[in-house]
């Protein structure tokens, strides 16, 4: 992430944002403080992809809620879990949320949704209906909940026939084969399963605390992943 912050300050070429100023893709009343950034840098830290891939891009604009058929991104779902919805802008077309990137495998070109740094350091302060926008700040977001319930919601899908079939016609058009069909759900399964795996090895007993809002054992997490799955274990 420090890295990531050095680069994107050594390509500034725009003006500072000046304190106070309103926050470029925030949704209500949101401003800025001074800390050196133009909007470019700041956009770009926020959208920015970093290689981590969660589930393919496409699932993830048209995946429904686990008892809903509201889609899991809405807003309110996002603002819920404390992660900082955005409207569409020339650097988020698609209107994720802050930190939610777009990462496309060179190799297969497949597009998956991820996370960047600024997902869990990017942080807001409410004073008198105004929120303050603090770049590099720990974010208030329970990233517990966020995995927990995108399980659920996938697993649902899998398991709702109904829901299941708006998904597939949402990701394939209403003139998908049976095969391809089967496909999806098929690869529905099998990215569902790798990400309960992954929850349940982050918080593998029941009596273990739940990590809540405002904490991230993100170093845990990555060394969970790299020990407990990509050494074979």
């Amino acid at each position: 992430a420090t890295l990531g912050l050095i680069s994107c300050s050594a390509q500034q070429t725009e003006t500072d944002i000046q304190e106070g100023q309103y926050t470029t893709g925030a949704i209500g009343h949101v401003v800025d403080l001074d800390q050196g950034w133009t909007v470019d840098t700041q956009q770009s830290f926020y959208t920015t992809t970093q290689g981590s891939r969660i589930l393919p891009y496409n699932w993830y604009l048209n995946l429904e809620q686990e008892n809903s058929q509201i889609l899991f991104r809405d807003n309110a779902n996002i603002a819920r879990l404390k992660y900082l919805p955005s409207q569409k802008n020339r650097w988020n077309p698609d209107g994720l949320a802050v930190g939610f990137t777009k990462d496309i495998d060179k190799k297969t070109q497949q597009a998956w949704m991820g996370f960047s740094c600024s997902a869990c350091h990017t942080a807001q302060i409410r004073y008198q209906n105004i929120e303050m926008r603090i770049d590099g700040g720990p974010t208030m977001a329970d990233f517990e909940t966020f995995n927990r319930d995108l399980v659920s919601a996938m697993s649902e899908t899998y398991k709702n026939s109904q829901k299941f079939n708006r998904f597939a016609n949402r990701i394939l058009g209403t003139n998908y084969t049976p095969n391809q069909k089967s496909e999806l759900r098929n690869a529905l399964l099998q990215q569902t399963e790798v990400l309960a795996k992954r929850n349940q090895i982050n918080h593998p007993t029941p009596d273990q605390p739940d990590y809540g809002y405002g904490r991230v054992d993100a170093i845990g997490a990555i060394f969970n992943q790299i020990l407990a799955e990509f050494s074979g274990a």
